[in-house]
């Protein structure tokens, strides 16, 4: 005899599957709460802002973009803004894409480099490309930093700039708060 899923059950089976998703993200704490909160039902977290913690400015793809290799940057917030929007969809091994709503592509680090101050850019996802996948790693008061897979550096403003259309790229991960990132 085979049971059909119920509400119910299909509920208690989302809250699950979104505690399997924040476990692989390797949140906790109010992080994670969070994550859980939007994840449910969708396997990834849904739309967000992601914001720089130095700054208060929304990560951001440059004039709304939808080409590739279009600059990601801060910017100030506008939530009405679908090029601030962001979703964080898991790998099957801890690290997650983020993909900006506006044009379905992903932050990239332009041509998979391993420098220091290398540009973030969007580019069409690809779930093989090690330099679209980022591991989140809490900070202990509630933010992340977004870890390259393929060079282990951190998602960074350039210059702790608290300027509009500054750059974000690649640095080596050294605590500053213009690595900090907090998903809305």
């Amino acid at each position: 005899m085979r049971l059909r899923p119920t509400p119910r059950t299909a509920a208690f089976a989302a809250v699950a599957a979104a505690t399997v998703a924040v476990g692989t993200l390797g949140l906790t704490g109010t992080a994670a709460a969070s994550v859980a909160s939007r994840d449910i039902g969708t396997r990834s977290i849904e739309y967000t802002t992601i914001v720089a913690r130095h700054s208060l400015k929304c990560l951001d793809v440059a004039h709304a973009s939808t080409d590739d290799k279009a600059a990601v940057v801060q910017y100030t917030c506008n939530v009405a803004k679908t090029n601030q929007q962001w979703r964080l969809q898991p790998t099957s091994d801890g690290y997650v894409q983020i993909i900006v709503a506006h044009s379905g592509k992903c932050v990239d680090i332009w041509d998979s480099s391993q420098d220091n101050t290398a540009d973030a850019v969007q580019y069409t996802c690809n779930a093989t490309k090690y330099n679209q996948q980022f591991l989140p790693v809490p900070t202990t008061d509630g933010f992340v930093r977004f870890v390259t897979r393929h060079s282990g550096k951190c998602l960074d403003v350039e210059d702790g700039s608290r300027n509009d259309r500054a750059q974000v790229h690649q640095v080596t991960c050294n605590g500053a708060r213009s690595q900090e990132w907090r998903v809305n």
